[in-house]
């Protein structure tokens, strides 16, 4: 249960011994394995996600790529297929989709469903961190819409979908603070997580939250220049810092690793599933287990019922269907 422990306990920066996504499908010995798998990924054409993408690439599965411009996601496919040394024709394709617009979510969801009618993996990466105070197209928080209802809302017109395949609106304070919006929406994720594993789980859908570390992105482009180079300074937590290639890793490890088969509701970071977390310290780079509140199912069941409202669900895939 702690395959990469190891490599994970004295970190010096990106690029060093902890692995990468492509070396977790290796070490799965899943290289050209998956052939009859379809995969949806979110964000990828960029950053860690577009490293996602690039892993599953090499399975040969067919990965479908969520972006917000078909331009931008043919230039992410071009760079997949030119920096791969496999050759696997017609596995990519992008599909364009804006998480802040719920009409854009319901009609790539349509898009998708046109193109397969098969779903086996739903990687929910995409995100935004400590944005200025600002709305989604539908009146939404920017964070909480994103990070968490836009992700609602494509999971749960998938589901059916996944099952076939299977073998509280953010309250705005007079004083805007980026970071709880951020934290919230994070937690609202673990939530979403925990709570379809317990209405799905049965069914053959799981989902499982994890934690990819802090890795070169540009999730940072809301942060002002002094924190960054502030942080840039401080050694101990650059070392912590991993390259995107590194950054995709643990999500890959999730969604192909052999010993996660079947489970859900469970929190991974570093490769590993953690437990609770021992420090008081939120920015404690070395603690990365969960707070106590995050698997407190009465809040996750209310997070469903409100967000179904918010998205405009009625009554979808109640626990008792």
């Amino acid at each position: 249960m702690a395959k990469y422990e190891a490599q994970h306990a004295n970190p010096s920066g990106p690029g060093d011994t902890r692995p990468t996504a492509v070396q977790i499908v290796q070490d799965e010995e899943l290289i050209g394995k998956l052939t009859d798998k379809v995969a949806f990924v979110t964000g990828a054409n960029q950053g860690i996600s577009l490293e996602i993408a690039r892993a599953l690439y090499v399975t040969r599965a067919t990965v479908f790529l969520r972006v917000r411009d078909l331009n931008k996601g043919q230039e992410a496919i071009a760079k997949i297929l030119s920096t791969s040394d496999h050759k696997f024709p017609n596995t990519l394709q992008a599909v364009e989709l804006s998480l802040d617009s719920l009409e854009s979510v319901r009609k790539a969801t349509e898009t998708f469903l046109t193109k397969s009618k098969q779903l086996n993996l739903l990687i929910l990466n995409t995100g935004v961190m400590a944005t200025p105070l600002s709305k989604t197209k539908d009146g939404f928080e920017t964070q909480f819409g994103i990070i968490h209802l836009g992700h609602f809302l494509l999971a749960n017109l998938l589901i059916p979908t996944l099952i076939q395949s299977s073998t509280p609106q953010f309250i705005l304070r007079d004083s805007y603070d980026p970071w709880v919006s951020y934290i919230q929406s994070k937690t609202a994720n673990i939530y979403f997580a925990n709570e379809l594993e317990r209405r799905y789980g049965t069914k053959g859908v799981h989902r499982i939250s994890m934690n990819p570390g802090n890795s070169t992105t540009i999730l940072d482009q809301y942060l002002d220049q002094q924190t960054i180079e502030d942080a840039k300074k401080n050694t101990e937590l650059m070392s912590y810092f991993k390259s995107p290639e590194q950054g995709a890793a643990t999500a890959i490890y999730v969604a192909i690793g052999r010993e996660w088969e079947g489970r859900g509701a469970i929190y991974l970071a570093e490769c590993s599933q953690q437990g609770p977390t021992k420090s008081q310290n939120p920015l404690d780079t070395q603690d990365q287990g969960y707070a106590s509140w995050a698997f407190n199912e009465p809040d996750a069941v209310k997070l469903w019922e409100i967000s179904s409202e918010l998205v405009g669900l009625e009554r979808i895939h109640n626990s008792s269907d």
